[in-house]
C-alpha cells in the first residue's frame, strides 16, 4: 500500500523518534505524537484520553498509525499490574474504539518477551506465546486485540538499540557504566538479539508499503548473552575496559522474571539486520556524544 498519512504515536521515544525521522526525510507525510512536545514529537496525544485520541485522528485522517508509545518497564509492570494494564493494553483498546470501522492500517511493536524461552530452538511467528511475566502477558492480550480488529501489523521486536533522546537503552548503560569505572551486573544467562533501531524502523516502513498483516518477527539475527553483548559495545564504541559480572537475576535487580534466551525468526520476510556490531561502530561517534 502507498500510505499517504503516517501518524506515530510515542515519537519521543526510541523507535518512534527514529521513525518519524526517517518518514519525514523519505518524502512521506507523517506526524509525531507524544504526552509532550519533545523534538520529533509535534503534537500532543495521551492515549489515555479518548476524546483526545479522537481530535487526533480527525485532524491527521492518518492512514498508518504506529503505536511506539508504552510503559516498557517490566519490573515496573510487575510490581504495579493495573497501571501496566491501564498504560499498555487500555491505551490501544482506546484508539481501536476510536477508529471504529476506519481502515486505517495499525502497527504495533511487541516482544520476544511473549515467549518464555523453552522451546531450545529459534521461534517463528505461528509459535504458541507463553508470556512469564505481566508485561509480555499485557503484549499478548494487545497482540489479540489487534489480530481480532485486522488491518494491523504486530512487530515483535527485541533489545533494541541505537541513538535515544532519553538515553534509555542498554547501550547507554554501558557507555555510563565504562566512563565511571563501574561494574556492570547483568543477569547470567539471559540472552536475546539486538536489534537496531534504524533497521527496524526501514523495516517497518517496507512491510507497510508491502501490506503485510499480522503477526511479524524482526530483530537481528545475531544471539549475544546480556554479558556478551555488554562487552561488545564497549569494545566497538572503544571505550574503557568495561568489567562485567553476571549474577542471578534477582541479584541483577530484576523483579519480573523473563525468559532465558529466545532467539526470533521471521517465516514471513527475508530483511537481513546488519551485524550489531558493524552498526556500533558507526554509530560510535553520535552514541557516545549523546551520552554526554
Amino acid at each position: 500500500m502507498t500510505a499517504a498519512k503516517w501518524l506515530v504515536v510515542g515519537a519521543s521515544g526510541l523507535v518512534g523518534g527514529e521513525l518519524t525521522r526517517r518518514l519525514a526525510s523519505s518524502g512521506r507525510e507523517v506526524t509525531g505524537t507524544a504526552r509532550g512536545i519533545v523534538r520529533e514529537a509535534t503534537r500532543v496525544l495521551d492515549l489515555g484520553d479518548r476524546a483526545e485520541i479522537e481530535r487526533t485522528l480527525h485532524h491527521v485522517r492518518p492512514d498508518v498509525i504506529v503505536i511506539a508509545s508504552a510503559w516498557p518497564h517490566v519490573d515496573g509492570c510487575e510490581a504495579d499490574p493495573e497501571r501496566s494494564h491501564r498504560e499498555n493494553v487500555e491505551t490501544v483498546q482506546n484508539l481501536v474504539a476510536a477508529l471504529a470501522e476506519s481502515k486505517a492500517k495499525i502497527v504495533f511493536y511487541s516482544t520476544d518477551h511473549v515467549f518464555d524461552g523453552s522451546k531450545g530452538a529459534e521461534y517463528v511467528e505461528s509459535d504458541a506465546v507463553n508470556p512469564p511475566s505481566v508485561y509480555a502477558r499485557h503484549k499478548c492480550a494487545v497482540e489479540e486485540i489487534l489480530l481480532a480488529r485486522g488491518r494491523s501489523l504486530v512487530l515483535r521486536t527485541a533489545w533494541v538499540f541505537g541513538q535515544e533522546t532519553r538515553r534509555k537503552n542498554f547501550v547507554y548503560r554501558v557507555i555510563s557504566a565504562a566512563r565511571a569505572g563501574e561494574t556492570l551486573r547483568v543477569p547470567i544467562g539471559q540472552a536475546g538479539r539486538p536489534t537496531w533501531s534504524g533497521w527496524l524502523t526501514d523495516a517497518t516502513m517496507a512491510f507497510v508499503e508491502d501490506d503485510l498483516v499480522g503477526i511479524v518477527h524482526a530483530t537481528g539475527g545475531k544471539t549475544f548473552t546480556k554479558a556478551e553483548w555488554a562487552r561488545a559495545i564497549a569494545e566497538a564504541l572503544g571505550l574503557p575496559a568495561l568489567h562485567v559480572e553476571e549474577v542471578d537475576w534477582k541479584a541483577a535487580g530484576q523483579v519480573a522474571p523473563r525468559p532465558v534466551s529466545v532467539e526470533l525468526r521471521s517465516e514471513r520476510h527475508a530483511r537481513v539486520h546488519p551485524d550489531p556490531l558493524d552498526v556500533l561502530r558507526a554509530e560510535a561517534e553520535a552514541l557516545l556524544k549523546s551520552a554526554q
